[in-house]
């Protein structure tokens, strides 16, 4: 490298030399070239650094199902081990722990009769050797050695229709009293007695009403907030649906934000006080449906007569001149 001595005014100094700053520039070129291999090596550290941090969170998210699984109450499956009167002893499989439970009236005796006729159906062709639970041992015998006294085969093999019970009933009366307040609006406006307006009007009352209530009830069992403002926006909907209630659809959104753990479903038989009741995961979430569907119930009342003053119709009127009318469609001139 060479420099030039430079004297001025009694000094002397040293001035770079083109060589200089062609050697001054390469070095700066070669530290240039090993940032950017620094930076191509840090870069691929932070993508396996990434693949990684995704891989941690995939297995997490893994841990995190199967503990949410374990919290799952798990499924009860037994054997009967031995039938006693209308007792039964079950083991459980897997534990081997043994349950005494009452055996629902006529089930042992159904199962036995169908056994005992299947096993008379095939007796007919060859010899039969069958091995039953000691629970069926001695119905089996007995319908066998009387089968005249089975009951028709097909008898067995029907499914009990569910009975209309007084819950239906009850459920089909509020539905058919919300349908017809809507249908005594929806007459006024044809008849020109009421503004259509009013139709809006009817329909915000009633979403209101049953939404407030509905999330009231929600609310005073100490629900969710994300379970109150589900019973607030479908009580409307399910109080004109007899298939639907707003309890369910808050019971369920409960359910989902506060799961009930096993400990719950054991707990929850030993509980003594209310606030132990209360502090049970299980029988909040029953509280949050019962207690939103009694919002709802009391909803439809409130609103079926709120929207019969503010809309100004006579139900009874109304009614009157609906039969007049179809009184004077079947009536013939003399």
């Amino acid at each position: 490298m060479d420099n030039t001595i430079v004297k001025s005014s009694g000094e002397t100094g040293f001035v770079n030399t083109p060589d200089t700053q062609d050697d001054d520039v390469q070095s700066l070129n070669k530290k240039i070239e090993q940032l950017d291999e620094q930076n191509d090596q840090l870069q691929k550290r932070l993508l396996d650094a990434a693949v990684a941090n995704s891989n941690y969170l995939q297995t997490i998210q893994k841990l995190k199902e199967q503990v949410n699984q374990l919290k799952l109450p798990p499924l009860f499956i037994a054997s009967i081990m031995e039938v006693i009167n209308d007792m039964a002893l079950l083991r459980q499989h897997g534990s081997n722990q043994e349950v005494i439970t009452r055996i629902p009236p006529g089930m042992a005796d159904e199962r036995d009769a169908y056994i005992s006729v299947n096993l008379l159906d095939a007796a007919k062709s060859s010899r039969v050797v069958a091995v039953v639970g000691a629970g069926h041992r001695e119905g089996i015998r007995r319908y066998l050695e009387h089968p005249d006294t089975l009951p028709p085969i097909k008898q067995l093999l029907d499914v009990p229709k569910k009975r209309f019970g007084i819950t239906k009933i009850v459920g089909l009366t509020f539905v058919a009293l919300a349908f017809a307040t809507f249908l005594l609006v929806i007459l006024g406006i044809i008849k020109g007695a009421i503004s259509p307006y009013m139709l809006l009007v009817a329909m915000g009352y009633w979403f209101i009403i049953n939404g407030v209530l509905s999330a009231a009830g929600a609310a005073l069992a100490r629900g969710h907030p994300k379970s109150i403002a589900t019973a607030f926006l479908v009580a409307w909907l399910t109080s004109l649906n007899p298939m639907m209630a707003a309890g369910w659809f808050a019971g369920l959104m409960e359910a989902k934000q506060r799961t009930p753990t096993t400990d719950d479903f054991r707990s929850i038989m030993d509980a003594e006080t209310i606030q132990e009741m209360l502090n049970n995961r299980l029988f909040r979430v029953l509280l949050v449906a019962a207690l939103a569907n009694l919002g709802s119930v009391l909803g439809t009342i409130i609103g079926v007569i709120v929207i019969v003053n503010v809309t100004g119709i006579n139900p009874t009127d109304t009614l009157q001149n609906i039969f007049d009318n179809i009184g004077a469609l079947f009536t013939f001139p003399r």
